[in-house]
């Protein structure tokens, strides 16, 4: 390997710690925590999302996609997506990277979510009153009808089973 590639895999790694410290800080501010835990993830959290909301971590990974795709998605403030065997579309607003934030209107309501710029595309976390973790990634990539590519997954337990799923669709920028 490369001084280069170790680099970009140690980088990647850090990363993914990252968004790992991101859901717990946004866990902990849902539930109230007040533990040392809570107080640490917030702020290793609002670190995270300034480094993750950044230029210099929008530019290190800057293989596939167009640098035009990602500034179009990176300035998008709402998009719409559909996802295979989802009846109604999931459309993502008032999207705020810097803040970290986020809000997804669906067919059982609306809910605030983090919202995360990466270098490839923007990440959406929800954490869902009973700790069911969901993420959208939207993928700085366009299918055949110029929309951007995009995978959903869920982390869902039921009746203490675990239940996980992901389905692929894709998103369309309103604004």
């Amino acid at each position: 390997m490369t001084r280069e590639s170790d680099d970009k895999i140690g980088l990647k790694a850090w990363l993914g710690y990252a968004v790992l410290f991101f859901v717990v800080m946004v866990a902990a501010e849902a539930s109230g925590c007040e533990s040392w835990l809570g107080q640490a993830a917030e702020g290793v959290g609002v670190r995270i999302i300034r480094f993750l909301s950044s230029d210099e971590s929008s530019n290190t990974f800057a293989a596939g996609g167009s640098r035009g795709d990602i500034e179009r998605l990176r300035a998008a403030r709402t998009l719409r997506c559909s996802f295979e065997g989802f009846s109604t579309d999931f459309v993502f607003d008032s999207i705020d990277y810097a803040a970290g934030t986020a809000r997804m209107v669906g067919n059982a309501g609306s809910a605030s979510l983090g919202a995360i710029m990466g270098a490839n595309g923007a990440t959406f976390v929800e954490i869902t009153s009973t700790g069911n973790i969901m993420t959208t990634t939207v993928f700085a990539w366009w299918d055949t009808d110029r929309r951007y590519v995009a995978v959903h997954s869920r982390h869902t337990a039921i009746a203490g089973d675990p239940v996980p799923s992901q389905v692929h669709g894709a998103c369309s920028a309103l604004l």
